[in-house]
C-alpha cells in the first residue's frame, strides 16, 4: 500500500513537472453569488479567511463563503484526490487520515488551511461513498481536533445528517444541542443561525407537521437572497412534512403531495440550490409522481438523482429502490433490473437495499 502510495504521489507530481503547471490562483464562492478569484489563500479560521490579492491582504467572514477553491494542495491532499480520480475513495479517505493523524500530532504544514480542508475533505468523501458510521467519525474528528476551522459548522451538520439517516434520534438531538451551543457561544453570524434553528425543526419529534412548517417557511423568509442555501433547504424540509403528512393521513394524501410538489418545483427552479438540496426535491417530485400512479415520471426523477446527483448519498439509495420499482410498475424488467443491481452494488448496507430485495425484479 505504501509503495504504491509513493508511487502514484511522484506520479501526479511528475505530471505537474512535465506540464511546467503555473501557481494558479484559489477561488472564493460567496453564498450571495459573489466570487473573489485569483487570490491565495493564507489561512481559514471559523470568522474568516484571509487570502492575499497581490500585494494586498483581505478576509472574508466565514460565514459568507460557499465554497473555496484550492489550486495547489500538499502532495498528499493531490494523492488522495488521485486515488478518488482513479474510483479508489477507501484510498483516497486513508491518505487523507494518515495525513490528518500526522498533522495533529504535530506535523508542520506550511499551508494553514490544509489539515483542516483534508479532515473536512474526508467527510465529504465518506459522504459521497454513503458510509455513515465513517461520516459521522470523521466528523466528530473534525469537530474535537480543529474547533477554529471554517468546517466546524458544516462538521455539525454532517454528523447530524450521519445520525439522521441511521436512525439515532437521541444522538441527532445531542448534535442539535452542541451545535446550537456552539452557535451561540462564539456568536456566529446569521446563516449558522438559521442552520441552528433548521435543524432544530428537523429533529423536534413533538412539533406538529403545520407547526413545522410555518416555522420553516419563517426561516426561509429570514434566509432570503442572503442566505438562499439556507433557503432552499428550509423549503426541501417543508416539502418532506407534506409527504410524511400524507403518509399519515390517507383521505388528505393527494391534496398534501399536490402542495409538496409546488415546493419541490420552486427548489428545482432555483439556480442556488445546492447539489444535496436539488437531490432532495427531485426524489420528492419522484415520490409525488409514484403516489400518483404516474410511473414514467417518477422514473425520470429519480434518475436525475441517480444520474446528475451520483454523490448525494442521502437520497440516491432511494431513489435507486423507487426508480427500480417505477421501472417494474412501467413493464420495463431490464431497466429494474439494473437499479436493482446498482443499489445492491454501491450500497449494501443501505436500508433501501435490503427493502430492494423484497421486490427483486
Amino acid at each position: 500500500m505504501a509503495t504504491e502510495m509513493t508511487m502514484r504521489a511522484l506520479a501526479v507530481g511528475a505530471a505537474l513537472s512535465f506540464l511546467g503547471a503555473p501557481a494558479l490562483a484559489d477561488k472564493i464562492y460567496r453564498t450571495d453569488g459573489d466570487e473573489i478569484l485569483d487570490v491565495t489563500i493564507v489561512e481559514e479560521t471559523l470568522t474568516q479567511v484571509i487570502y492575499k490579492e497581490g500585494n494586498r491582504e483581505a478576509n472574508v467572514p466565514s460565514g459568507e463563503i460557499l465554497r473555496v477553491e484550492f489550486e495547489k494542495y500538499p502532495k498528499e491532499i493531490d494523492e488522495a484526490e488521485a486515488y478518488l480520480a482513479d474510483g479508489d475513495p477507501l484510498g483516497a479517505v486513508q491518505v487523507l487520515d494518515d495525513y490528518v493523524d500526522e498533522q495533529t500530532s504535530g506535523g508542520k504544514e506550511r499551508k494553514k488551511w490544509a489539515p483542516a480542508f483534508a479532515a473536512w475533505r474526508a467527510v465529504e468523501i465518506r459522504t459521497r461513498m454513503g458510509d455513515l458510521e465513517g461520516m459521522e467519525s470523521a466528523a466528530s474528528r473534525l469537530i474535537k481536533n480543529f474547533a477554529d476551522s471554517r468546517y466546524l459548522p458544516m462538521a455539525f451538520l454532517a454528523k447530524l445528517s450521519a445520525q439522521q439517516q441511521a436512525g439515532d434520534d437521541k444522538k441527532a438531538r445531542q448534535t442539535v444541542s452542541e451545535f446550537a451551543q456552539l452557535v451561540s457561544s462564539k456568536s456566529l453570524p446569521e446563516r449558522w443561525q438559521l442552520e441552528s434553528r433548521l435543524a432544530q425543526v428537523r429533529t423536534d419529534d413533538a412539533l406538529k407537521p403545520a407547526d413545522q412548517r410555518d416555522e420553516l417557511i419563517t426561516i426561509a423568509a429570514e434566509a432570503g437572497d442572503e442566505h438562499p442555501t439556507v433557503r432552499s433547504r428550509a423549503w426541501l424540509v417543508e416539502g418532506e412534512t407534506y409527504l410524511a403528512e400524507a403518509e399519515a393521513r390517507a383521505g388528505d394524501a393527494d391534496q398534501l403531495r399536490s402542495e409538496a410538489r409546488k415546493v419541490f418545483e420552486r427548489i428545482t427552479a432555483d439556480p442556488r440550490a445546492d447539489g444535496e438540496t436539488l437531490a432532495g426535491a427531485y426524489t420528492g417530485l419522484g415520490d409525488c409522481a409514484f403516489y400518483a400512479e404516474d410511473p414514467e415520471e417518477a422514473a425520470m426523477n429519480y434518475l436525475r438523482v441517480v444520474v446528475s446527483h451520483e454523490g448525494e448519498s442521502r437520497y440516491v439509495p432511494k431513489a435507486l429502490f423507487f426508480a427500480m420499482r417505477s421501472f417494474t410498475l412501467s413493464g420495463d424488467r431490464r431497466r429494474a433490473a439494473d437499479m436493482y443491481r446498482t443499489v445492491q452494488e454501491l450500497y449494501p448496507s443501505s436500508p433501501w437495499s435490503a427493502e430492494a430485495q423484497k421486490f427483486k425484479p
